[in-house]
């Protein structure tokens, strides 16, 4: 069985897919569908994979199965041994204590290949890739295509008819591609017609194996009509369609967000068709496309894209970390280089010794495997050994002591809220701890409300007039509180996966923030912006996500606003303090701190109209925030949501506090006595 010779224009189509993979994990903004080049990936695997069995098979079945599954071991599993030890690496030495502690299951994973199933039901989104990062989360793609390699003899091991046709040339072979089409069209739309979450269709090899049958019923097609069989005018249709998929594709991944929600509802397997298209004119010697992707860097990309895949993304998270704070254009820049030049080395020192036709150095091919694999091994097992043996990071807030301690979770009790609100109603005790002399000053909102609290013991500025005391701050709860909303989370606003609906907890916010108001003798309740309140909404039943700028969310928000502050001022506040949200976390991906700030800028614009009919003082917590050079935020609002003790004292010092004092000076705020 002679070797086939590579064709450079498939080897320069991997360049291009590896590109806009390295683009969309590079964090770069005009690369908005980067989800287009796994479907790239996917279809020509399926295409080169058919290939190389339908060749196995001509010298026998079983012994073809097992040339084509040794062949496939002999590619992949060096070069994902070394990637792993290097994720491993990378984890045990940097990593959060939730990543070293599922480091050994994400390991195992990855080497018997079901990490797509792990991350999708370890409730990993893809979506979280940018968040939260795991050194082996690019592996999912990995275990997908390995689940498709195994199937797919299996599947011709259940058509064995037609697969003899198949090995003889039969025109009958049409009934094997017809089937495999039907299958493939079925996987693609099986999302349109069984709900599934977002991560199961991303994730799943029930849905992704439809983009690889297609490249597989290509291959068994183009034995029939390659090789000088087809005719000029089909030979000129492919060069066309070749030359709008590729444009396509690159609009495809320039254009079209991962969020969009047709891309979940088939739309992935859409993008197989121009895929088709391209592969099609490059088997035809199609010009433009052909010349295109025929590119010597295009194919270099090509033929090392396996290395350069599995080695990037520790790499990236590496450089991530090392250069915070030093702009995106030198994050980009640095981790492309290093990532291009570690997946070449790789490339020719560990994989390419074991492709087929190779000699390696000096004739010895099994040489540097050998060495590679008992080497990768060795680092996986220490790395996870000295990762077991790094103690869990403690929290950078113990919430659930400090809730404890400011007394601002308690639950207060709906309806005996309703009726301390009653002015006919008795009223409930102030407590013994506040001396109601005093101006007091609660803390109202959710986790952000509950770490700032941590700065007004430290504030001075209020001598004997004032006294910071409990407000009511449980996590997770914002201004948003309707019974038919459901939120969306992470840090990512585009991302859609649901969080379910608003806690009870935080449910009835208007009576409870306005009895705590009446408990306490509140006279300067301050209102902290949640993350919460800046997330994507579907209210109602309504399956259209909605965020701030949207006027159903804004009214709301609005509403919410100026229903709260009248119980406040009914309760017994005289001014009312409302904060904008901490300014986002640096070393997100730009397009990110882009959207979280233009929501920011859009909560304050609600602000600000609210200020103009009630007694409202805007706390511009995130201006503050964003002052602050990298040291001190690093410092001071690790998480980039919630400041710790320095943060928070260093707000009440330089913002909350003097907002209070200068309401005091004024006149506008006095002493119950």
């Amino acid at each position: 069985m002679s070797p086939t010779p590579r064709i450079r224009a498939l080897d320069g189509l991997r360049g291009f897919a590896l590109l806009g993979m390295l683009a969309w994990h590079a964090q770069l903004s005009w690369v908005k569908g980067g989800f287009a080049r796994m479907t790239v990936f996917f279809v020509l695997s399926g295409y080169l994979a058919a290939k190389s069995l339908l060749r196995s098979l001509e010298g026998g079945m079983a012994r073809g199965f097992v040339r084509f599954w040794g062949r496939r071991a002999r590619r992949l599993l060096p070069i994902t041994v070394l990637g792993v030890a290097l994720a491993v690496a990378v984890t045990a030495g940097r990593g959060s204590a939730p990543a070293r502690a599922s480091a050994f299951g994400d390991t195992v994973s990855v080497l018997t290949s079901w990490s797509n199933w792990r991350f999708a039901f370890g409730e990993r989104p893809y979506g979280a890739l940018f968040e939260s990062p795991s050194a082996f989360q690019h592996y999912w793609s990995l275990s997908v295509e390995e689940q498709c390699l195994i199937a797919l003899p299996l599947v011709m091991l259940v058509m064995a008819p037609l697969v003899r046709r198949v090995r003889g040339r039969d025109p009958g072979d049409r009934g094997l591609i017809v089937g495999l089409s039907a299958l493939a069209a079925v996987s693609c739309a099986l999302p349109l017609v069984i709900p599934m979450s977002v991560d199961t269709v991303y994730y799943g090899t029930h849905v992704r194996i439809g983009e690889f049958l297609v490249g597989v019923a290509m291959a068994i097609a183009w034995r029939h009509v390659g090789n000088g069989a087809m005719s000029e005018r089909a030979t000129r249709w492919w060069s066309w369609g070749g030359a709008i998929g590729l444009v396509s594709l690159v609009a495809v991944m320039l254009l079209i967000d991962r969020t969009a929600s047709w891309v979940y509802r088939g739309g992935m397997g859409l993008v197989a068709v121009p895929v088709v298209g391209v592969i099609g004119a490059i088997l035809v010697g199609g010009g433009f496309v052909t010349r295109v992707l025929s590119l010597s860097p295009l194919v270099a990309l090509g033929r090392a894209a396996f290395s350069i895949y599995v080695i990037h993304w520790p790499l990236y998270q590496i450089v991530e970390s090392e250069f915070v704070g030093q702009g995106r254009t030198r994050i980009v820049t640095v981790s492309f280089a290093v990532s291009l030049m570690a997946g070449f080395a790789a490339h020719h020192l560990v994989e390419r010794p074991l492709l087929p036709g190779s000699t390696g150095v000096a004739g010895r091919t099994w040489a540097r495997p050998v060495v590679a694999l008992p080497v990768g091994a060795t680092a996986i097992v220490f790395c996870l050994v000295a990762g077991a043996s790094v103690p869990p990071s403690e929290p950078t807030i113990d919430f659930a002591q400090l809730a404890k301690d400011r007394d601002l979770t308690r639950p207060i009790d709906v309806e005996q809220a309703a009726s301390a609100l009653d002015p006919g109603a008795e009223q409930p005790p102030v407590p013994v701890f506040r001396d109601t002399s005093r101006v007091g000053v609660a803390m109202f909102g959710g986790s952000t409300a509950l770490a700032l609290a941590l700065g007004s013991d430290g504030w001075s500025g209020g001598g004997q007039w004032a006294q910071p005391t409990p407000g009511y701050a449980p996590l997770g709860c914002g201004l948003l509180d309707d019974d038919d909303g459901e939120r969306a989370g992470g840090d990512d606003p585009g991302n859609l996966l649901p969080e379910g609906p608003v806690p009870q907890e935080c449910r009835r916010r208007r009576i409870r923030w306005a009895a705590a108001v009446r408990r306490y003798s509140l006279q300067v309740p301050v209102i902290v912006a949640s993350s919460a309140d800046l997330t994507t909404w579907r209210f109602g039943g309504d399956s259209r996500w909605l965020t701030i700028g949207d006027p159903a969310v804004d009214l709301r928000i609005e509403r919410a606003l100026v229903e709260t502050i009248d119980a406040m001022l009914a309760a017994g506040a005289q001014k009312v303090l409302v904060s904008t949200p901490v300014s986002p976390k640096r070393d997100l991906p730009r397009r990110i701190r882009d959207e979280k700030r233009h929501r920011n800028d859009l909560y304050r614009a609600i602000l600000a109209r609210v200020a103009e009919v009630r007694p409202v003082v805007i706390v511009d917590l995130e201006r503050w925030s964003a002052a602050l050079d990298d040291h001190d935020y690093a410092e001071l609002i690790p998480d980039g949501i919630h400041p710790v003790a320095p943060g928070a004292e260093r707000a009440w010092a330089e913002l909350v506090g003097p907002a209070i004092e200068e309401l005091w000076a004024r006149g506008e705020i006095a002493s119950p006595a």
